[in-house]
């Protein structure tokens, strides 16, 4: 069975992340988290009390890895939990809009796909990443479904969260990710789109996979 780029873009909390990690973890592929990698360049610059111009000169002293067991480093510190808080979600966008930081994190995400075998998830992974990958899918779902799975997700790290507030929060990064200069959210034309509204965890992999199995034949 020969080794493709798995492609999973869709906007925040539509389920994206969870589903491609048990696909990578099912085709023995490395699972790499796009989005996460920008929570790692958020939470650097929180924890260095930078400016957004202090923290892109900086760029190049931070390292992000993945490991196969799902984990997430940031110069060598596992920051798989931390990067999921509120400060950190509360920021992503503000990093993500910003040209020098995703050329150096597009560079960093195409190096993980020389040799294929990847599950990728993100937002431009179709569109600027690997624009030429034969599976790509564009997950979405409801905005109040995606809150609920937002809530779930900070309530499950111990944090406090308001579920109104994520809904308006989820509303909010769409319309930024969407509207932004560089990279904006879209769905290329041959992504094949899959609403996980009204999909379980099960579900949502069954379809995908039995897609993915007849593209690797």
């Amino acid at each position: 069975m020969k080794k493709e780029i798995i492609v999973i873009d869709g906007p925040a909390a539509s389920g994206k992340s969870t589903i491609a990690k048990i696909i990578a973890h099912q085709m023995q592929y490395m699972y790499i988290d796009s989005g996460a990698m920008y929570r790692c360049i958020a939470l650097y610059k929180i924890e260095h009390d930078l400016n957004i111009e202090q923290l892109i000169k900086q760029i190049n002293e931070i390292k992000i890895c993945f490991t196969l067991d799902d984990k997430v480093y940031l110069n060598n510190i596992d920051v798989t939990n931390k990067i999921r808080n509120k400060e950190v979600t509360s920021i992503v966008s503000e990093i993500a809009k910003e040209s020098e930081i995703r050329a150096y994190l597009v560079k960093q995400q195409q190096a993980y796909g020389l040799n294929k075998g990847i599950v990728m998830d993100g937002r431009d992974i179709g569109s600027v990443v690997f624009p030429t990958a034969k599976i790509k899918f564009y997950m979405e779902a409801s905005v109040e479904k995606r809150a609920k799975r937002r809530y779930q997700e900070i309530i499950s790290n111990g944090d406090q969260a308001d579920y109104l507030n994520i809904c308006e929060d989820i509303k909010k990064r769409d319309y930024e990710d969407m509207h932004r200069l560089n990279s904006p959210l879209i769905k290329v034309k041959d992504a094949i789109e899959i609403d996980t509204s009204n999909l379980s965890i099960d579900e949502t992999v069954n379809k995908l996979m039995s897609i993915i199995m007849e593209k690797v034949k």
